[in-house]
């Protein structure tokens, strides 16, 4: 069981803020003591990976001190990124010498690359400190009660997306010549086999499985599950949907957004002092899935569930791999090849658009430029990412990544102000779990017609039913109104 929080009284005492003080104060010692014994042995990189992770905590060590930390407030998650992904995985590879990946060293981009990490971070908390997300996120939609009216409009909204997406992938399957248990994890029925797959034409169908994220947070905030053995059963149907196909992001939002309905409901916060073990917990967790993908994507013909410490921590790290993959799209890009321009953000237009209906239509060129810019042969076939940050920058430069960054520090704002001027809204609790954990998504994920196209099977049916939800209640109240 996990300790409530009272978030009107601040959610910390002025001992944890000292205690939090101390804990960096120490930590600042120990990483000047850690170059000092390391000396030429990477000691630059070293000090800057500790700079670059007191950087990505700030925001919530000033929270801390301030006695207003909320584990739910977004800089909380982002920072954890940044400092995951930006800090502590460059400092494991330094202190493990592992600077060999997809054929080529490393090292030599290190001091570049952290050095340059810091200005994307550094201007997402100056966004994030400007007052002009507040008072969007507080002018967006005034509060409003909701009623049982209300209530009911979100149920039926949200099993009407549940059919939709069992409909959705249905369709695809059919349309694919995928068998259904393509869904179901191996060993479960024996003798499947595996379609060719529909192409990218149908790509929208198999994308509806992510129907089932908004559907099940508006089914729990609106009190659709009486029953908990329901609500456990929808619960454990979807894990092993997301579970069959690997896709982990999707376990990572459906799973901690859950968790996080739990507590916006209550109106609590989660003992911080769980949180660490379950967070870490939850990262072994994933490096297995990602560690079995090809066993899943098989039907259990290829790889194994054999389990290595050192094989499952690998695989945990592989996707921290874009600060390699950023450094090496900074050095290439303008030098080897030419910013994008705004191509990125031209492409939002096209995506709606089937290829069977534009057979010319252009391909996202520039995210399969990681590659080139790697220069190894493994790289080309490896499918390397990038950070969100890294495709501002390949579009545009350093122009590019000030104002993405800056506006995405603005909208975590807008999020959270938004979030807060009616947190008992059910619609709006919802919406805000899926933002918050789907931020992680958004940073790591360095294609802005992804996250686009998630955002509108994520997020945007959920902000339909709540907008179709208000309409009802507001005609619900002139009814009222009228007959009295």
């Amino acid at each position: 069981m996990t300790a409530p929080v009272d978030v009107a009284a601040g959610n910390a005492a002025p001992r944890t803020a000292v205690l939090a003080t101390v804990v960096l104060i120490a930590a600042l010692l120990l990483g000047a003591g850690l170059v000092l014994v390391l000396g030429d042995f990477y000691g630059e990189e070293t000090a800057l990976a500790i700079l670059v992770g007191v950087l990505a905590v700030a925001p919530v060590i000033v929270r801390v001190c301030q006695g207003k930390f909320d584990p739910f407030e977004p800089i909380t998650i982002v920072s954890a990124v940044y400092l995951l992904y930006f800090s502590l995985a460059p400092l494991f590879r330094i202190s493990s010498t592992d600077f060999s990946w997809l054929g080529r060293d490393w090292r030599p981009l290190y001091v570049r690359g952290l050095t340059a990490v810091s200005a994307p971070i550094l201007l997402t908390w100056v966004g994030y400190s400007l007052p002009l997300g507040g008072r969007i996120g507080q002018r967006l939609s005034r509060p409003m009660i909701m009623t049982e009216v209300g209530n009911r409009t979100l149920r039926r909204f949200g099993w009407a997306l549940t059919a939709s997406a069992v409909l959705g992938l249905a369709a695809w399957s059919a349309i694919s010549g995928t068998r259904v248990t393509r869904f179901l994890l191996p060993g479960l029925l024996a003798g499947s086999t595996q379609g060719e797959g529909g192409g990218p034409d149908i790509q929208y169908l198999f994308m509806t499985m992510e129907w089932f994220v908004p559907a099940f947070m508006l089914l729990c905030t609106a009190g659709a599950f009486k029953r908990t053995v329901v609500r456990m059963a929808y619960w454990v149907m979807v894990l092993i949907l997301y579970l069959s196909i690997a896709f982990r992001y999707r376990l990572i939002v459906f799973v901690i957004a859950g968790v996080m309905i739990y507590y916006l409901r209550r109106d609590k916060r989660p003992n911080m002092l769980l949180v660490i073990p379950v967070g870490a917990a939850t990262f072994v967790a994933l490096g297995w899935v990602s560690m079995v993908r090809g066993y899943f994507n098989s039907y259990g013909r290829q790889g194994s569930l054999t389990f290595s410490w050192a094989t499952l921590l690998k695989s945990a790290l592989a996707d921290t791999r874009i600060f390699e993959t950023f450094t090496a799209v900074l050095t290439a890009v303008p030098d080897f090849f030419g910013h994008v321009g705004m191509l990125p953000f031209y492409y939002l237009f096209l995506i709606p658009i089937p290829r069977f209906l534009w057979h010319a239509k252009p391909e996202p060129s520039w995210i399969r430029m990681v590659g080139p810019a790697i220069g190894t042969p493994e790289a080309f076939v490896a499918g390397a990412a990038f950070p969100s940050f890294g495709e501002y920058y390949m579009a545009l430069g350093w122009t590019g990544v000030v104002a993405g960054m800056l506006l995405f520090g603005i909208l975590l704002r807008v999020l959270w102000e938004w979030y807060r001027t009616d947190r008992f809204d059910p619609a709006r609790q919802a919406i805000f779990a899926i933002c918050y954990v789907w931020t992680l998504q958004v940073i790591i994920r360095g294609y802005l017609a992804q996250i686009v196209m998630e955002f509108c099977f994520f997020v945007l049916p959920a902000i339909v039913a709540m907008v179709i939800a208000r309409r009802s209640e507001r005609r619900h109240q002139v009814r009222q109104w009228r007959a009295s």
